[in-house]
């Protein structure tokens, strides 16, 4: 039997509406499982949030920034497959990672910013898509 895809969550602590629609949309099918996520700004929201989704600790973050640092060192076997990117839709943009290679791939559930801002993400994207 093939395994779940793992998901991480960026945005989506209490109070969030959007959060827990993405989580139940991937899981929906059963092919998808949460499995970590930096939910809020805050750590102890996004404690608070681990406890509501039923996660470790161990891979419940304070920021998005710790949790790539951290997902990035474990093995394929264990970390996260994609993360969803579920904020408000104004910090949607910062906390999608730099261009340049990395290990996890994002998904962002909307565009708020203006083109100009995600064209620096675009054209690496399409360089690696190209290939």
């Amino acid at each position: 039997m093939p395994r779940k895809l793992r998901m991480g969550l960026i945005g989506g602590g209490p109070g969030s509406f959007i959060g827990r629609i993405h989580r139940i949309a991937a899981e929906l099918d059963g092919e998808a499982q949460l499995v970590c996520g930096a939910f809020s700004s805050t750590p102890e929201r996004s404690r608070e949030a681990g406890d509501m989704y039923h996660l470790p600790a161990s891979r419940v973050y304070a920021s998005y920034q710790q949790m790539i640092d951290v997902e990035s060192t474990l093995s394929p076997g264990e970390r996260m497959d994609f993360v969803a990117i579920v904020t408000p839709n104004h910090l949607h943009f910062d906390a999608y990672p730099s261009p340049g290679p990395s290990v996890l791939p994002f998904q962002c559930m909307s565009m708020p910013a203006p083109w100009h801002q995600y064209q620096s993400l675009y054209n690496p994207l399409r360089v690696m898509i190209d290939r």
